[in-house]
């Protein structure tokens, strides 16, 4: 990342997440920004660094707060300048409140070089970072003839952050098939504790809780547990409901592991036989679910993916008499739209919708590369009061997901060891009873 920067030129300035109270006297649990605990490992509140170039070296500094014992029994450790410094290899740590210092100091000693200054930085995602630091900036006025040439330009330096974070690193991937298995470990706990008369939050804590108890300090994103017509519904997380013989049952959880996430979903029967047409349902997303990891390998334009998923079930659907018409036709049209809102996948890391770029600097689709992370996870959602489709369809969704990672030769399922396909969890569910 550093080194697409212009020595004596750019800097980097990158504000972690702001601190976030719940309610009054209550707070969040503290989450450092991804792109922030990707370049540093410091997960500290208000934090910020700096980063430059100064020829072919980088440099960077880490700006922290200072260490108060009185704080510090009240709200927990702090690294404090000297320990941050040598733990988290800076070439300078300083005391936050220096900021504004040395942000002057910085941006006076640049244009020695017959340069504008340029920052890049994240401040615009988080609106008191923003203020603050064009705050900040109203001080920096070069006196005329000095020969320091006043700030050229603030510029977004979160696409430039994501095009390091797409490629995994195989410490990463490590890390992150630690992640997926946790979570295999958390959706085989809530399979085997499926049934009639359970309720949908339940089942959450059911899986939340195997989270915790291997080493997870939270979920990766809010749990979707719908059971019935809830299934439609993408990001239902209501959670709320009873869940009765006959129906569906989503879930939609990832638990983050050492900052990393995990991301599945499974469509379960909840008295444990799929129904006629559950079952014709489930076949259909397996069936694109595997076409899909059937084309996986380095090379393959991203975009693929989802052109095949659509493919397949698009021809689903008209031979089950649900579209009419030509597959290519209904795509470009998009008629299948209103049962296949979502694409096919995401990039999965420090984020479950991982910040990293899709398209490259022509508008071509990506090709997949050995160490890029992301999901697989085709749908069919039949909305209950959509009239498109006869009666026996309306309130069946279906989804399948699981998490992938290019190697070499193909992909690695990082969430392996889970059923999927409605044959799997069947066989899976009897089993459990016997």
């Amino acid at each position: 990342m550093a080194a697409g920067l212009e020595s004596h030129r750019d800097l980097v300035v990158l504000f972690t997440a702001p601190f976030r109270y719940r309610n009054h006297d209550s707070s969040y649990r503290f989450r450092p920004d991804s792109s922030f605990y990707y370049l540093t490992g410091f997960a500290e509140p208000e934090a910020v660094i700096f980063l430059w170039r100064e020829e072919m070296k980088t440099k960077f500094h880490l700006f922290t707060l200072p260490r108060n014992i009185e704080r510090e029994q009240w709200d927990g450790h702090r690294w404090g300048q000297q320990r941050a410094k040598k733990t988290f290899h800076a070439d300078a740590a300083f005391d936050n409140h220096l900021l504004e210092e040395q942000l002057i100091k910085h941006l006076s000693s640049v244009p020695k070089k017959g340069q504008h200054p340029r920052i890049w930085t994240n401040a615009s995602h988080y609106p008191e970072c923003k203020k603050y630091l064009d705050l900040m900036l109203e001080k920096f006025h070069p006196p005329h003839r000095s020969g320091i040439k006043p700030l050229e330009a603030l510029i977004d330096v979160r696409a430039r952050v994501g095009e390091s974070r797409l490629i995994k690193s195989a410490a990463e991937i490590d890390v992150m098939r630690k992640s997926s298995q946790i979570n295999v470990k958390a959706h085989l706990k809530v399979l085997e504790a499926l049934k009639p008369g359970i309720f949908e939050y339940q089942l959450q804590a059911i899986c939340e809780h195997e989270y915790h108890m291997n080493g997870c300090s939270d979920p990766a994103y809010t749990s979707i547990c719908a059971g019935g017509e809830h299934s439609t519904i993408l990001h239902y997380i209501e959670n709320h409901s009873k869940l009765k013989s006959g129906d569906l049952f989503l879930i939609d959880a990832g638990c983050e592991h050492e900052f990393y996430a995990s991301d599945i979903t499974r469509t379960y029967p909840v008295n444990g036989k799929y129904s006629k047409h559950q079952r014709i349902l489930m076949d259909l997303v397996e069936e694109a679910h595997s076409e899909v990891l059937s084309i996986v390998k380095p090379g393959l334009p991203y975009a693929r993916m989802h052109e095949r998923a659509t493919e397949v079930l698009v021809e689903g659907l008209i031979k089950l008499g649900l579209l009419k018409g030509k597959r290519d036709e209904l795509i470009s049209s998009l008629k299948h739209k209103r049962y296949y809102p979502h694409g096919t996948g995401h990039h999965l890391g420090h984020d479950v919708h991982d910040d990293c770029p899709y398209y490259d600097e022509h508008g071509e689709s990506l090709a997949l590369r050995e160490g890029m992370v992301f999901t697989v996870e085709p749908g069919l959602y039949f909305l209950p009061e959509d009239k498109t489709v006869p009666k026996e369809w309306r309130g069946l969704g279906v989804r399948l997901e699981d998490d992938i990672a290019v190697t070499s030769k193909g992909f690695e399922i990082l969430t392996k060891g889970l059923p999927r396909g409605a044959d799997e969890v069947e066989k899976f569910m009897k089993r459990r009873k016997a």
